[in-house]
């Protein structure tokens, strides 16, 4: 068999076409022939994505590449990203598009992180809500900050911010995952700030929420963010970044710009305050 043995061979193979004794000399010949497993490995996996026999199509360069990378010890040279995504447009048109799209939404989506992470790391000073935020947080679970009032009350708990002097409407949500704590009212060159804490039944988790009046921030300058942070909240664009176990969002809501922060989970704290 081995002096006629082609592609046909493995694709009778592959959809078992012959008998079991080809079948141990086709596995003999892929195994010791690289040139051979690369047509096993291609056309295999060509069957397994587009599913039909009838459609016969060019493995795309790059895909031979990676394949081939796996079988050579040599690498292979890899190809620009623009070179494969011109490589999957010349595929079959709905394949192709279908493979264009999600690369391109993969795309978009680091880079949305990558500019999140930019955004949070160029926030410094004391002055800084991202800074005060994180630090309060901290202190929240050092023990080094306790509330002013312990309630679950939220009716207590927004006649306790107007009574000790903040002068906007802060917003108390409701949710199912975790209980209201207390609240504390934080003063700063003059102006009070509204603070308040949920934690989860068992106690192990703490979401913490701080929010200040836009003016705040943008006009009295009184709590600091940078311009194009806050050019990004103003979008309506909801702001997170996770590390080390601590999940920080910011959005605005209304006239406010509310900071969270917690060691939950970020699609816990993302599902439940990305509609506030």
């Amino acid at each position: 068999m081995k002096n006629y043995f082609n592609s046909e061979l493995i694709t009778s193979y592959i959809d078992n076409e012959i008998n079991n004794l080809e079948k141990d000399e086709v596995i003999d010949v892929i195994k010791n022939n690289p040139q051979y497993q690369f047509e096993f490995e291609s056309i295999s996996g060509t069957k397994k994505s587009i599913r039909r026999r009838d459609l016969k199509y060019q493995t795309p360069n790059f895909v031979r590449e990676r394949i081939l990378s796996s079988i050579y010890s040599e690498p292979v040279k890899q190809k620009s990203l623009f070179a494969e995504l011109f490589e999957l447009l010349s595929l079959r048109p709905i394949l192709a598009f279908s493979s264009f799209i999600v690369i391109v939404l993969s795309i978009y989506l680091l880079s949305i992180n990558y500019l999140n992470e930019n955004l949070f790391e160029s926030q410094s000073g004391n002055q800084n809500m991202y800074v005060q935020a994180e630090s309060n947080f901290k202190k929240i679970l050092a023990g080094e900050l306790a509330p002013q009032i312990v309630t679950s009350d939220i009716d207590a708990i927004k006649s306790f911010f107007s009574s000790n002097g903040v002068k906007y409407d802060a917003q108390i949500p409701q949710f199912t995952e975790w209980n209201l704590f207390g609240a504390v009212v934080s003063e700063d060159k003059g102006e009070k700030f509204a603070h308040h804490v949920y934690v989860c039944p068992s106690g192990k988790n703490i979401v913490y929420v701080y929010q200040v009046n836009l003016e705040c921030v943008t006009k009295n300058k009184t709590i600091e963010l940078t311009e194009n942070f806050v050019n990004a909240l103003n979008r309506g664009e909801i702001l997170v970044e996770s590390k080390n176990g601590i999940v920080t969002l910011f959005k605005k809501s209304a006239s406010n710009i509310i900071a969270v922060v917690s060691n939950d989970s970020p699609e816990i704290i993302q599902k439940n305050f990305a509609s506030l």
